[in-house]
């Protein structure tokens, strides 16, 4: 006889397996659950770090080479987590704290300040560092004997004409597709038909030299600098006109050392000296046909002539 266990609160009966009976669906549907739901919080763990990285550090990082910013490959073993966690948070702040290994990452990479992360919290930067660490095996199958190194990656044979579209694009002569604002209003680059270049930013003349052409598109497509991110937050630039912009950066990195600044002082002085002469004209031409007399001067002479 089938033993049975009653549940006062119901009335109903429940029947438990005896030696040869086959164990129930239900009791295999909730293995199948347990299982499924103490996994996938490590699996959803996985994907919101891959999603994290996608979003905020594969623009100037990469899992197995350098790029804008410094490999990341190992970066969890070479390098505490409290320390990283300062870093991906505040790399300047570090800095200017006078952290030797910040110091050392900011010279080495160009003085090129890392933003700052403040909207990632505790759980989303350990997300972040257990997919980079995760990440890290795969990459180091892959890396040459010197890991680490840069990749050298040679321009593309840019034609003559996409030279002239990223100059174009970069002065502001030929409008942004999305409508975003032209390189020039920020930027300087010097070349001979380039002048006026904006200060508020850093100078784009060795760009190329810095990042390469992966990291100028990148960049120009993908901005991680807070106020350029803002800038073309709505108005991003395309991937076309990226590689049109790295062209002419490429140009004018080649070209730096022939090429000088123009300020536009020559521009300027010519066209102003160009305007005074048009005034001077105008005003000769309508001074001709002014009055050589004052309007009272016949009333006068006929008073002399009365006395």
């Amino acid at each position: 006889m089938k033993p049975k266990i009653c549940h006062f609160d119901t009335g109903m009966t429940r029947s438990l397996p005896y030696k040869g009976q086959k164990t129930p669906k239900s009791f295999l549907y909730l293995f199948l659950f347990s299982f499924w739901f103490s996994h996938f919080p490590l699996l959803s763990f996985a994907q919101d770090g891959k999603k994290i990285f996608e979003q905020d550090c594969a623009t100037c990082h990469r899992i197995g080479q350098k790029l804008i910013g410094p490999d990341l490959a190992g970066v969890t073993e070479k390098r505490s987590e409290d320390w990283l966690k300062k870093f991906i948070k505040s790399s300047q702040q570090l800095v200017k704290s006078g952290d030797p290994e910040a110091v050392a990452i900011f010279e080495e990479f160009n003085q090129i300040p890392m933003p700052d992360n403040p909207h990632l919290d505790n759980a989303d930067l350990d997300a972040l560092l257990s997919y980079i660490a995760g990440a890290s095996g795969t990459a180091s199958m892959d890396q040459s004997d010197d890991p680490g190194a840069p990749v050298t990656v040679e321009a593309p044979e840019y034609s003559r004409n996409d030279v002239l579209m990223g100059k174009a694009l970069f002065t502001g002569q030929d409008r942004l597709y999305n409508g975003g604002q032209s390189c020039i209003s920020c930027h300087n680059a010097n070349h001979e038909e380039v002048f006026g270049g904006g200060l508020l930013a850093r100078d784009l003349t060795h760009a190329f030299e810095r990042v390469g052409d992966a990291g100028i598109k990148s960049i120009t497509v993908s901005p991680p600098f807070p106020l350029m991110a803002e800038a073309y937050r709505k108005r991003p630039v395309t991937e076309k006109e990226a590689e049109f912009l790295a062209a002419f950066l490429h140009s004018v990195y080649l070209e730096a050392d022939i090429q000088k600044a123009q300020t536009g002082d020559k521009v300027f002085y010519q066209y102003g000296l160009i305007g005074l002469l048009v005034i001077l004209l105008l005003v000769g031409v309508i001074w001709k046909n002014r009055k050589s007399l004052s309007v009272k001067s016949e009333i006068f002479e006929r008073q002399l002539k009365s006395v």
